[in-house]
């Protein structure tokens, strides 16, 4: 009611100039959700052309958290599978530490700072990996000494109950461990 109706796309128009159904120019809707110059998804729609290319998406890119002591902090999430990239001393004169899981694009990074006491609520954060095969990889940690909890995670997992386990590392944040 009240206007011309908007074209529709098809696959044709991905191939042909579409054909003009407004006299006029195409019109925007407003999106007042974006002030940084970007189209909204109701401008896109409103255009008279092909659409675009689905729109890039987010990524969630890396976790950062403060260490007491970066060497012994490495070691125990080598001990979990990551792999340490790069090391550097921030401006701001933090040594800052890069890891990640192979295949993954978000990674961990480890921040020390000499005058920073890390101190934080029981249970403030955590962090989680899946891993193919829970038994097999809680096995592993447990033999290069890390310990897994609850307690009795071999019982629990054996009695149907969920496969989850948790890890701390040397500054009291949890791992959790999640079959997927």
């Amino acid at each position: 009611p009240g206007g011309s109706p908007l074209p529709r796309h098809s696959l044709q128009s991905a191939v042909a100039p579409p054909k003009q159904v407004f006299p006029q120019p195409p019109r925007r809707l407003p999106n007042p959700g974006l002030s940084n110059g970007h189209k909204g998804f109701d401008s896109i729609l409103a255009s008279s052309g092909p659409l675009p290319a689905t729109p890039p998406m987010l990524k969630f890119l890396h976790t950062r958290i403060r260490v007491s002591d970066p060497e012994a902090s490495i070691a125990f999430y080598q001990k979990l599978g990551f792999e340490v990239g790069e090391q550097k001393d921030s401006p701001q004169g933090n040594k800052l530490a890069f890891l990640h899981l192979p295949g993954n694009e978000h990674f961990l990074e480890l921040t020390y700072s000499p005058e920073f006491k890390v101190e934080f609520p029981e249970d403030l954060m955590h962090t989680c990996v899946g891993v193919p095969d829970i038994i097999e990889y809680c096995d592993q940690l447990e033999n290069s000494g890390i310990e897994i909890w609850p307690d009795d995670w071999r019982g629990k997992f054996s009695s149907g109950d969920r496969k989850m386990a948790f890890v701390t590392d040397p500054d009291g944040y949890e791992v959790e461990i999640l079959e997927r």
